[in-house]
């Protein structure tokens, strides 16, 4: 009895943590559907997601955000695996102090790290005539961003390989070339796979570090919302474009499922 009590409770919350997430992002999706001004009420139109197509800003926006991911997403997930690979054949006394210096990108706030890149990177303008404010340092600022979240998750696949298979191939005279080719690249496909994806859908949605990094010509889809939030507050078009930013996302973590299904 009291078994069967627990599981509807547990059921019971699990659907409201459901709801608690995704309720708002269907009002959303239904709100860019909406007249403005009348609400779901007065019926529902197609008109702002025409109107996406048809504004050059918007579109270069996603052309922009598109661009960031993708350029900061690459050399940070090989920037990542090096890492990680480098932080797993250290001691354990160097290792701990490592893995501290790699959290802690994370768990600073965006705002701090944000204005820690736009400070650096004035700096290095300002006596170098390097590195002004606008793509390329947008990239490098998500680089340093993404790059832990890469290495932290190669790094624990890298710690459930049985170092006896490195010792077996050294055995049959094989180098490290095929240690990597051979055993490392197999096994880590999937997991450099999802730390792609994951660092990308995070690049393409964040606004804190592309507002402190970004020059007057590199508006990405996040910072365009923003500023049309700020002038004209949320209105069908700002829901048109979340929510195809949300289908977005869906899709990419659809991909990656299926195509970490044909890696393995």
């Amino acid at each position: 009895m009291k078994s069967n009590i627990y599981r509807t409770m547990s059921q019971a919350f699990t659907g409201c943590a459901y709801l608690f997430l995704y309720v708002p992002l269907l009002l959303v999706f239904l709100y860019s559907f909406a007249q403005l001004g009348e609400g779901l009420s007065a019926g529902l139109t197609t008109q702002w997601y025409a109107d996406l197509l048809s504004s050059a800003d918007i579109r270069q926006a996603f052309v922009t955000s598109i661009l960031l991911a993708g350029l900061s997403a690459i050399p940070a997930t090989i920037l990542g695996t090096f890492l990680a690979y480098g932080l797993s054949a250290m001691r354990t006394r160097q290792r701990s102090a490592a893995s501290y210096l790699i959290y802690l990108p994370i768990i600073t706030p965006s705002i701090i790290f944000g204005i820690a890149d736009m400070i650096f990177f004035n700096y290095i303008n300002r006596y170098t005539g390097l590195l002004q404010a606008g793509l390329p340092t947008m990239i490098l600022a998500h680089i340093t961003f993404e790059l832990p979240y890469v290495a932290l998750l190669v790094y624990a696949k890298l710690r459930t390989i049985d170092p006896q298979l490195i010792d077996a191939i050294h055995d049959l005279y094989g180098n490290q070339g095929k240690v990597l080719r051979h055993l490392l690249l197999p096994v880590l496909s999937p997991t450099l796979l999802g730390g792609f994806l994951l660092v990308f859908t995070l690049s393409l949605d964040d606004l804190v570090i592309s507002f402190f990094t970004a020059g007057p010509s590199s508006v990405t889809v996040p910072i365009y919302i923003y500023g049309a939030i700020a002038k004209k507050g949320v209105t069908p078009e700002i829901n048109a474009i979340a929510s195809i930013l949300v289908l977005a996302s869906i899709a990419i973590a659809l991909a990656g499922t299926v195509m970490r299904k044909e890696v393995k």
